[in-house]
């Protein structure tokens, strides 16, 4: 293959991903009303229970039959340092009830389990 065809080749299968990666986000939903309010009333409670917070623009999710489970990553501000946290809560499937909260130190990750949500409007 030739210097010409390789730039070619590489140069449409670059299109051909930025038009699905298009089709991809063009066909993303947004988040439904209730995994917003569990977002809502976890930082509530994470925010009474702490200083306040800077929050990322995603968050983890794991849905069971009768719960949610949040899992944010956030920053505090400690001694003069930004810290990242991360805030653990479990919701009622609607998001208004709390059932637990925990918030600590570090970051959480996504793995095949969980599903990154972007947050709309934040």
């Amino acid at each position: 293959m030739n210097s010409n065809t390789l730039k070619h080749s590489t140069a449409a299968l670059a299109t051909i991903a930025l038009g699905m990666g298009l089709a991809a986000t063009a066909n993303a939903k947004p988040s439904s009303q209730s995994e917003m309010n569990g977002y809502q009333t976890c930082l509530d409670a994470a925010e009474r229970e702490t200083k306040a917070m800077d929050t990322t623009r995603h968050y983890l999710l794991e849905k069971d039959a009768d719960a949610k489970r949040y899992y944010i990553n956030a920053y505090q501000w400690q001694n003069g340092k930004r810290v990242a946290v991360r805030v653990a809560c479990t919701t009622s499937t609607n998001g208004r009830t709390l059932a637990d909260i925990a918030v600590d130190e570090g970051r959480y990750t996504n793995s095949n389990a969980r599903v990154t949500i972007e947050v709309a409007g934040k």
